[in-house]
């Protein structure tokens, strides 16, 4: 293969990305020591990549038959950690180039079985961005670096697996949101330095219980064979380019207004579609009203300083362990024709309850989560709801069509999902969707 010149990616917050083994020789400004080596002296035989989809993240699992047709030589390779170059602000002014150097999540590399050790290497390499985007384009602020020895005639398994979040473009003007559809890439054309091209392969993508199937969008979709909530995609003869590269899209991109007006109206209007223009996104998406009009009373309550003074919540149960049993009522200022819940599950930090930016994953687990949700609407009975332990993904509960307005709605406690430091349960925030019929009208940001 001809030694790729540029690396575009798509990247819109302050995240780990992944990209196929290898690295890139040349048209990128690299400011750091790592330069892959004698990756071009092995032949890359097979390639067998299985993705999940979580609501969280993709799980990434590949399996390398690599084979050195040659003498004796040792292949260092990388794999780049990536971010946004518009991510930080100082004094007003943006982009400022993003200095920390992300790991990539729970990476691990085998080699014939027997575990590879890697190490972060820094760097500051700009790459490309895609036209459309504002940002100045991506930075690679490291790679995770690695040594494989082949003897001469050598054919090699090598295993690699990691995590990687759904990364989102978030933009904000005042308290109006602008978030785009989750996504992630898997970069093929990081491959085309091995020798030769990939002589076969075998790509599986498959959605985790808790995605909708229906949501997923895949690049070069004809390529893929779908059955149910499985991609499948084999080939042989594979010379990956720029153009080559996978860009998995879960659900649609949103645009959030919130309002507080003189009839009461307090939450936001959301706008959702498959559009990346923000302006045909609010033309052509369909609209619902978020309300967050409500009192709110607990079993317990730990920490009401924390509360928001309009919704009472974020909501700490105060009970022993985990607060199985615990529950929180919320009764709406006046009937609504509301026709799902929308949960953010676990604490997600200080910050205004409006805001939508996740913790990170760390920071997230340190307390307790819904991992089970009893849920009684308008007094009636109660039904169980699995909530996802995301920070990143709203928890939905449809409401039951034959329950009528909503007046009133218990949410229990039924299992968790433990935190690593605190046991102290939390809902960050509810809202009750309302479906439009046509586009509100809105008034401009301050």
């Amino acid at each position: 293969m001809n030694s790729l010149r540029l690396l575009t990616a798509l990247l819109a917050t302050s995240s780990a990305v992944f990209a196929n083994g290898g690295g890139y020789l040349s048209g990128i400004k690299s400011t750091g020591p790592f330069r892959p080596v004698n990756v071009d002296s092995v032949e890359m035989v097979s390639e067998k990549l299985d993705i999940e989809l979580t609501p969280d993240a993709a799980l990434i699992s590949i399996v390398y038959q690599l084979h050195n047709p040659g003498a004796a030589v040792e292949v260092e390779m990388g794999f780049p950690c990536a971010v946004t170059a518009q991510v930080e602000y100082k004094d007003g002014r943006y982009p400022q180039p993003v200095k920390s150097m992300p790991q990539l999540e729970s990476f691990t590399l085998t080699a014939d079985g027997k575990p590879v050790d890697s190490k972060l290497v820094k760097d500051h390499a700009t790459l490309p961005c895609k036209e459309e985007l504002e940002a100045d384009g991506a930075i690679v602020t490291g790679w995770q670096v690695v040594k494989i020895p082949f003897a001469a005639g050598q054919t090699s398994t090598v295993a690699v697996s990691y995590r990687n979040p759904w990364l989102s473009e978030i933009s904000y003007m005042s308290r109006d949101v602008y978030k785009s559809a989750p996504s992630f890439s898997y970069l093929f054309s990081a491959a085309a330095l091995w020798k030769g091209p990939i002589k076969s392969g075998e790509v599986t993508v498959r959605a985790a219980p808790g995605v909708n199937p229906d949501d997923v969008r895949l690049s070069h979709p004809k390529r893929f064979k779908r059955e149910g909530g499985k991609w499948s995609w084999n080939f042989t003869g594979f010379e990956p380019t720029l153009q080559d590269d996978l860009e998995v899209v879960m659900g649609d991109a949103e645009y959030n207004k919130w309002v507080k007006d003189e009839e009461g109206n307090a939450g936001y209007y959301v706008s959702r579609g498959p559009d990346t223009d923000l302006g045909k996104l609010r033309q052509s998406g369909k609209w619902s009203f978020v309300s967050r009009q409500f009192t709110v009373s607990a079993s317990s309550r730990l920490k009401p300083e924390k509360n928001s003074r309009e919704t009472g919540f974020p909501w700490f149960e105060a009970a022993e362990g985990d607060g199985i049993g615990e529950s929180v009522t919320i009764t709406m200022d006046k009937p609504v024709k509301a026709s799902r819940l929308l949960i953010q599950n676990g604490f997600h930090g200080d910050h205004d309850a409006a805001s939508i930016a996740p913790l990170s994953g760390k920071q997230f687990q340190e307390r307790s989560r819904v991992k089970k949700l009893g849920v009684s609407v308008n007094g009636g009975a109660s039904f169980s709801v699995e909530l996802p332990d995301s920070s990143f993904t709203f928890g939905i509960v449809n409401l039951p069509a034959d329950a009528g307005d909503l007046k009133t709605v218990r949410l229990t406690i039924e299992e968790a999902f433990p935190g690593t430091k605190l046991r102290e349960t939390c809902i960050y925030s509810v809202g009750a969707e309302i479906p439009l019929s046509k586009p509100p009208v809105l008034k401009g940001s301050r």
